[in-house]
């Protein structure tokens, strides 16, 4: 394989024309596309060429480690929320860095503690990569990482989501989404955590808009954003943003099919 630094030249160069070409009608709830609206859904020409990044499992380094946060055997839509530490190599990661860096921020139509930047991966070097380590986290209804992602950024100190579920997607042959991914490409010692939390009645009849009764709750678990770390949660899973203190967090987000 060419190296990264290749690789990233030629993401970089061929993000405008995607950009141009794929209307992937983000939800209106989840910042909305940028991408042309008068294109048809995924009508995305790939570069001719672009590397594949190095494997998603340094060479000589430890297996990745799966770590199950919440457990599968309890009765809460986030059974079986797990994170993957150590699957995908530090050129992968900068890769990445690069992709986010060259495309453009999405416009804000609303208030945002984040700036979104949209990608759909036609090649299929960041799925590839993605796919791998959610099969070594052995959730069921987690095979297949879709094409359309986003990178988010939390820039400012204080920045945060409240209590929320997310909302699935649907993908051309109509079958939908189950788990959120969220890959972490920035550490943050203080702040920022995902936090897990108990349902509340009525949580059931706001789901399909992302919303969660009011009240008090419980927290399930939290996990720390860590450089290289993929969080997969069940969509249904009632969580929130904890402030940021260091900045800036960035990570990389998108949804995951239950079927290979």
């Amino acid at each position: 394989a060419k190296g990264c630094s290749e690789a990233v030249a030629g993401v970089e160069a061929a993000t405008q024309r995607w950009s141009a070409v794929c209307a992937c009608e983000e939800p209106a709830e989840h910042g909305g596309c940028t991408h042309d609206s008068n294109a048809k859904p995924c009508e995305v020409t790939a570069p001719e060429k672009l590397a594949r990044i190095p494997g998603a499992f340094p060479a000589g380094a430890s297996e990745p480690a799966v770590t199950r946060v919440i457990s599968s055997e309890v009765a809460h839509p986030g059974a079986g929320t797990c994170t993957v530490d150590d699957a995908f190599s530090e050129e992968f990661l900068r890769a990445l860095e690069g992709l986010y860096k060259s495309l453009p921020v999405a416009p804000m139509d609303k208030a945002s503690p984040t700036t979104r930047r949209y990608y759909c991966d036609v090649p299929g070097w960041v799925t590839s990569e993605l796919d791998r380590a959610i099969a070594v986290a052995g959730m069921s209804d987690a095979q297949r990482s879709v094409a359309l992602m986003r990178f988010l950024a939390y820039e400012e100190p204080g920045g945060s989501l409240p209590t929320h579920v997310d909302l699935p997607r649907t993908v051309a042959d109509g079958e939908k989404t189950t788990v959120t991914f969220l890959l972490y490409l920035s550490d943050c010692e203080e702040g920022g955590e995902t936090t897990f939390l108990s349902t509340l009645p009525g949580d059931a009849a706001l789901a399909a808009t992302g919303s969660v009764a009011t009240g008090d709750r419980e927290v399930v678990a939290v996990t720390k954003p860590r450089r290289g770390r993929l969080l997969l949660m069940p969509h249904l899973c009632p969580h929130l943003a904890a402030p940021v203190v260091a900045v800036p967090k960035v990570l990389l987000r998108g949804e995951v099919l239950p079927s290979a």
